[in-house]
């Protein structure tokens, strides 16, 4: 995983610093804070859909609680499930979670970031809670993995027997949370890992043939280069290739003079010799 997922405790319930100030908020403080926003005494008295996003959130940490699964486990299936949350909130907005979350962490002005972030005291919450930040990005296999944790620990209680084959039991763990559609939680589920899939698939594709361009373009400029070594060294041959000179100076003029006069000499007696 490229993405460091916060430890459970403080998904839940915040970070402090050494001075006791609040550092990174948790989901109690995210609670808190639409209370207020909703001028509303407790979670129940909040507006839809928030109200029962959040139920949905408490009563997924009251069966974590029970479950007996490990710290790790428990932080990467929370997390999953506020992304999960965080992406019917950009579905809402008419927006796309991964290009929202992208966009928005590349933001450096309020101006910049997406309609979901602007218009959603939750969703930015919920962006803080998980620990989504620039240098702690989420990539597609990511999204895929905590996803499908969501997933898996929804089916697990709403299904007979956690089978899916089974079909939903008629009371399940979720069922009383009032305006709360687990099928539209489930739809989201597959939505977001079969786009996780989609660009991881793309990108694959497209990280192939680039680095099949790269290959090509350097198996080509090898060929050149061999061809272009073999004709300098032919030139080289050809230039470096000893060249008769002239004589320049009076004693080898004459030294070429008396070797020419010596070898007429021995030529006409060779001559003479088979005529005898």
């Amino acid at each position: 995983m490229v993405f460091k997922v916060r430890e459970y405790q403080h998904i839940m319930d915040g970070t402090t610093r050494e001075d006791s100030t609040r550092n990174e908020d948790g989901f109690t403080d995210t609670r808190a804070t639409l209370r207020g926003e909703h001028r509303a005494e407790s979670v129940d008295k909040l507006r839809q859909p928030r109200r029962h996003q959040v139920q949905f959130i408490d009563q997924a940490k009251l069966l974590l609680h029970t479950a007996g699964k490990t710290q790790p486990e428990k932080a990467r299936i929370m997390t999953g499930l506020m992304l999960l949350e965080l992406a019917i909130i950009a579905d809402s907005y008419g927006e796309n979670i991964f290009d929202v979350i992208a966009k928005d962490l590349k933001a450096t002005k309020p101006s910049e970031k997406s309609k979901s972030y602007q218009g959603s005291t939750y969703f930015r919450c919920l962006l803080v809670n998980i620990g989504l930040k620039p240098e702690n990005p989420l990539d597609y296999e990511d999204y895929r993995l905590l996803i499908g944790k969501a997933k898996n620990f929804i089916c697990s209680h709403v299904y007979v027997e956690g089978a899916s084959l089974n079909g939903f039991k008629k009371e399940h763990a979720f069922s009383k949370i009032e305006e709360l559609s687990i099928d539209t939680y489930l739809h989201m589920c597959t939505t977001v890992s079969s786009e996780a899939d989609h660009r991881i698939t793309t990108r694959n594709v497209l990280k192939h043939a680039e680095e099949l361009r790269k290959d090509e373009e350097l198996r080509k400029a090898e060929e050149l280069s061999k061809k272009s070594g073999a004709s300098t060294s032919w030139g080289f041959r050809l230039w470096s290739s000893p060249v008769p000179q002239a004589p320049t100076t009076e004693s080898e003029k004459r030294n070429e003079s008396e070797a020419t006069e010596e070898h007429k000499a021995q030529a006409e007696q060779s001559v003479s010799t088979q005529y005898q």
